[in-house]
């Protein structure tokens, strides 16, 4: 391959770093005198070289994290948090002897303890799979479903154990607005992780 060909493709990427395949052939054909298909044959032999490493752009990734929250792949953490939110109310608002709306107080109030917080957290601890290689941070859904079990089995004790030692000790409201908080903050995190992951997968 034409060595002048190599350094301005090396070298448009180190300066430019352009965000995707075609902004690089743009950039090379403006310095250059080479048509587009003999631009992408360097391009495919530096890569096969390993002198060049593309990845899969992920689909509704800005720079901002903020903005990113507002887009569908974070849309778990709004279902989290809608789930929490639900769930609480429904612990605070429905009596414990208002049947049959006990029972749903009761089902949900399970589900809550026993799931949501594990969720949150496995979620912070083990992203979600991109298009792009992860290593053991990619796990399938029947461990993340275990694994949110247990995580909320290992945090729902450690919470009462902290609220013991506060003024407002172990009770119901106590006990629901903490998870509540937790759930949400570990939720928050996940999806703060999960975008920066995805920024850093379009990096060229």
């Amino acid at each position: 391959m034409d060595e002048r060909l190599v350094s301005v493709i090396l070298d448009t990427v180190e300066k430019e770093n352009p965000e995707t395949v075609d902004l690089l052939v743009t950039s090379v054909e403006k310095r250059t005198s080479l048509s587009r298909m003999e631009i992408l044959a360097g391009i495919s032999e530096l890569e096969n070289e390993g002198k060049l490493s593309f990845v899969t752009a992920v689909e509704g990734v800005g720079a901002n994290t903020w903005s990113y929250f507002l887009k569908k792949r974070a849309m778990a953490y709004w279902l989290t948090v809608g789930l929490a939110v639900l769930m609480t109310a429904c612990v605070f608002l429905i009596p414990a002897d208002a049947f049959p709306f006990a029972y749903i107080r009761i089902a949900l109030g399970f589900v809550f303890i026993f799931c949501l917080p594990g969720y949150s957290l496995v979620r912070a601890l083990f992203l979600r799979a991109l298009p792009l290689k992860t290593s053991s941070e990619v796990l399938d859904d029947l461990e993340r479903i275990v694994l949110s079990v247990g995580g909320s089995l290992c945090l729902v004790p450690l919470v009462g154990l902290a609220l013991n030692y506060t003024p407002w000790g172990i009770t119901l409201s106590s006990t629901v607005f903490s998870l509540f908080v937790l759930t949400l903050l570990l939720a928050t995190i996940a999806v703060t992780r999960e975008h920066g992951a995805a920024v850093g997968a379009q990096q060229l």
